[in-house]
């Protein structure tokens, strides 16, 4: 049961989005304790120490070209893994890694380019093709999607090994130098080769961290990958986004491969069949494709393990399977996770929300005053002209006009399958408008989600969708963040406190209760400051008390910020009290429109709700 916040005295000190999540002057223990930063941290300086250390421990001819073969089989996991984290699956890592070994080659021996501008070339010719493959099938989803790219795969394979004139066809070509020293680093010493490429691992790190967590375009993809209509809403726009991603990963498979085809001085069609991108895949996954350093793991443990059980050759692949078994049933999310959550469990300091989640309308501080905007020409927000939806012969909306003037609440009623929630998809670009106009501010406009979010219109959705593996401080953030939005923190910290999230800001989405998660999905729409939103029964789920709160909330929002809002809800008590006017819709027409009052008493209203 959920606790009042007039009980909880946190509710009334002043709290801060600060940028690690926590809460200033707030309520709740940091989720995790100096003792697992610092075991963290001590894993990274172990691994840069073992990197450092390995050449100068295993010293044989054989044992270093492991170690090199190691450090590139990573930068080609941590290339992929940049793709994978933005929701998609490529099974032509390996291809692209081939295309740049061919590149490079191909200019070194056949054109007498030196093979540092080579290698430079090689890894834009990987992208290119990557860039072709993403605008051709990106749209496609999981399964559909793997598959594409394996496809992509084998044409390149036949492609190969047909044009024997250049690359030797089915042969390959061999022969080929390494790089040529620079300075007194001779690249025949596999030492200099393997610093080298730890070297270019690092690089492909850093771009992977941009890519994730370092910068807006890596925080949206991260969100992209998680939850793609969720990341539509909150202004991240899928195909740019991903192609991109594809780009940037191709781009570090194709150095990558030109590496490592310099190193062994060899290259055929068999290196980039779609089985060594699979393996590629299984590292990314191993590791742990959410970390950063998880993609490394993964390949210094499926690099190194075959190469130690080739000792007994009778039991490796029977060793091998066990170890595939092993992660398959006890480490699904990757190795590093797996340690993580262990190293949490561990931490006395656990994730403990306070009791107070809720509050009953504590005096709020004045909405935080937003930057000037441009006067509007006119004074409807939003209007429907002869709105049609329709999904092959079905049709779900038909003939919808109305308009809804700025600043207004607008109740959107009517029974289940009535084309409610439809009507939100069409106006946020989730579903098709086949016919008819939406206009924005009497602008006609073709929707599309991330496009909408930046233009300010906001949403949430029948089943709240929440990021699982962020806290609710960086799900707010991320909601001003991605729709392009910079509003104050103080406009944050009064967005938590109008939605009785303060207390839990350190809490991940994957730990809220429905009733938190309601909250912070209307959190997350109001966080960049819209001038629309719409709230897709946001009470559905909750019991008598919560509903009375957050019917309150919502009316707080709306009287604050001075925004549209259109709100579709099943408990008419709430929508007659909260609405000045309601729009009633039955098998995707309108039947009703006018005040709580008239809509009431109408007699197409009633039929559609109680039968004849």
């Amino acid at each position: 049961m959920t606790q009042r916040a007039d009980a909880n005295p946190a509710l009334s000190r002043p709290a801060a989005l600060l940028p690690g999540g926590a809460v200033a002057g707030g309520a709740r223990v940091a989720p995790r304790s100096g003792a697992v930063s610092v075991l963290r941290g001590g894993g990274w300086v172990l691994m840069a120490a073992a990197a450092l250390a390995a050449p100068r421990v295993l010293t044989s001819q054989y044992d270093l070209n492991v170690l090199v073969t190691l450090a590139i089989n990573a930068i080609q996991a941590t290339g992929l893994a940049i793709v994978v984290r933005a929701g998609r699956l490529s099974l032509a890592q390996a291809t692209f890694g081939g295309i740049g070994g061919y590149v490079s080659g191909i200019l070194v021996m056949q054109y007498d380019v030196n093979y540092w501008p080579a290698l430079l070339v090689a890894g834009i010719v990987a992208a290119s093709f990557g860039i072709l493959l993403g605008l051709t099938s990106l749209k496609l989803q999981g399964f559909y999607f793997a598959i594409a790219t394996f496809t992509f795969s084998q044409i390149a394979i036949i492609i190969l090994s047909a044009w024997r004139s250049v690359t030797g066809g089915l042969s390959g070509m061999f022969g080929l130098p390494v790089p040529p020293a620079i300075g007194p680093f001779d690249f025949d010493d596999p030492i200099v080769y393997y610093y080298f490429a730890v070297l270019v691992l690092i690089g492909a790190m850093g771009i992977a961290w941009l890519c994730s967590s370092g910068t807006r375009f890596g925080r949206g993809l991260t969100v992209l990958g998680e939850d793609e209509v969720l990341a539509g809403a909150m202004g991240v726009p899928a195909i740019p986004y991903r192609l991109a991603a594809f780009a940037i990963s191709s781009f570090v498979g194709g150095i990558a491969g030109s590496l490592g085809t310099h190193f062994i001085q060899g290259i055929s069609p068999t290196d980039i069949a779609p089985s060594v991108s699979v393996f590629i895949v299984v590292m990314v996954m191993a590791g742990g494709v959410q970390m950063l350093l998880g993609p490394v793991i993964g390949a210094a443990i499926l690099t190194a393990v075959p190469e130690l059980l080739r000792v007994s050759a009778q039991w490796s692949m029977v060793l091998y399977g066990v170890f595939l078994l092993a992660y398959v049933f006890f480490f699904r999310r990757g190795l590093l996770p797996l340690l993580d959550s262990g190293m949490l469990r561990l931490s006395p300091a656990r994730w403990a929300p306070s009791p107070g989640a809720a509050a009953e309308r504590p005096a709020f501080a004045p909405v935080p005053a937003a930057p000037a905007q441009a006067a509007r020409a006119s004074d409807v927000a939003l209007a429907f002209e002869d709105v049609a939806c329709a999904f092959g012969d079905t049709r779900v909306l038909q003939g919808v006009s109305f308009q809804v003037r700025r600043g207004e609440l607008r109740g959107i009623i009517g029974p289940n399958g009535a084309g409610k929630t439809t009507l939100f998809n069409v106006i946020t670009g989730n579903a098709p408008l086949t016919a008819g106009r939406v206009l924005l501010d009497g602008h006609a406009i073709r929707p599309s989600p991330a496009r909408m979010a930046q233009r300010g219109v906001a949403r949430t959705f029948q089943h709240p969708r929440v990021l699982t593996t962020r806290t609710v401080a960086e799900s707010i953030r991320l909601g001003a963040e991605l729709v392009g939005s910079r509003p104050a923190a103080d406009y944050l910290d009064w967005v938590a406190e109008m939605t009785a999230l303060r207390p839990l800001l350190d809490v991940p989405g994957s730990l809220l209760s429905h009733f938190e998660r309601r909250r912070l999905t209307v959190a997350m729409a109001i966080a960049g400051r819209p001038r629309i939103l719409l709230l897709d029964e946001p009470l559905a789920g909750l019991d008598d008390s919560e509903t009375h709160l957050l019917k309150d909330r919502v009316q707080d929002i709306h009287r604050r910020l001075g925004c549209t809002l259109l709100l579709i809800e099943h408990k008419l008590g709430v929508v007659m009290q909260l609405c000045s006017r309601l729009t009633v819709l039955d098998y995707g027409h309108v039947i009703a429109e006018g005040d709580p009052e008239t809509v009431a008493r109408d007699d197409a209203v009633i039929q559609a709700y109680l039968g004849s």
